[in-house]
């Protein structure tokens, strides 16, 4: 089983990511800001991240590039923001990788 880390401050959207993920039967953790993330990724088994750009202490970007830093796993690392900014998405093409082009996992039906 695939473990996915949601990185959210919003609870709303952690609890529905939650609720359709284990549906799908994946294993779920949660965590509301960017330090939490790296404290869960060096505690837990994590596969995938899901990853908000906006949040308290530290933000998405600054997370990725920490755990792009910090780990020689090939961890994949997905964001989820209502942001839109060209710049956003241009910063964060460095740091996401497919999922299929790592573990394989394509889910699509």
């Amino acid at each position: 089983m695939y473990n996915i880390l949601v990185c959210d401050d919003d609870r709303d959207i952690r609890n529905a990511l939650r609720i359709y993920l284990n549906g799908e039967g994946y294993g779920v953790l949660e965590v509301s800001n960017g330090k939490e993330a790296l404290d869960k990724l060096a505690s837990d088994d994590i596969h995938i991240v899901l990853m908000d750009i906006m949040m308290p202490l530290m933000d998405g970007m600054t997370a990725t590039a920490r755990i792009r830093q910090e780990s020689n796993q090939h961890l994949v690392i997905s964001r989820i923001s209502g942001k839109d900014g060209t710049n956003d998405k241009e910063n964060s093409k460095r740091s996401i990788v497919s999922c299929t082009e790592i573990c394989g996992c394509d889910r699509s039906r």
